[in-house]
C-alpha cells in the first residue's frame, strides 16, 4: 500500500549568500547586468515559485530587476559626480516573495 504526500506552502522564501555587494562603472548602457541575488525556498514542486522586486532604492530609476531570476541590471544613467554631490552610495532593498499564497493566505517574503 503506498502514499502519495504533497507539500504545502508553508515556508518562506529565504535569502542566500546575503549581504550582496557590486561595483557599477559610470555610464555602464542600460540593461547592464550588474549581479545576481538568490533565494530559497523550502517548499517542493509548484509551492516553491519565487518572485524577485526592488521594494525600495536610495536612488530610484538606475536599476531593474528581472522577477524570475533575480538578475539585476543596470536601467537608468550612472552618474558618479551626481551621486558624490549627493554623499550617496546606491542600496537596493530586494523581496523575494512566494508566488502562491501560503497555508496562512499569506504571501510569504524575504527582505
Amino acid at each position: 500500500r503506498s502514499s502519495d504526500l504533497l507539500d504545502v506552502p508553508d515556508q518562506d522564501p529565504q535569502f542566500i549568500n546575503t549581504p550582496y555587494v557590486a561595483s557599477v562603472s559610470e555610464n555602464s548602457a542600460q540593461g547592464t547586468s550588474v549581479m545576481k541575488v538568490y533565494a530559497i525556498d523550502g517548499d517542493r514542486g509548484i509551492n516553491d515559485e519565487i518572485i524577485y522586486e526592488i521594494i525600495n532604492a536610495t536612488v530610484l530609476g538606475l536599476f531593474s530587476i528581472d522577477n524570475r531570476t533575480g538578475e539585476i541590471f543596470v536601467f537608468g544613467p550612472i552618474d558618479r559626480e551626481q551621486l558624490l554631490n549627493m554623499n550617496e552610495q546606491v542600496l537596493l532593498q530586494v523581496a523575494a516573495v512566494d508566488k502562491h499564497l501560503n497555508i496562512h493566505n499569506e504571501i510569504g517574503t524575504a527582505h
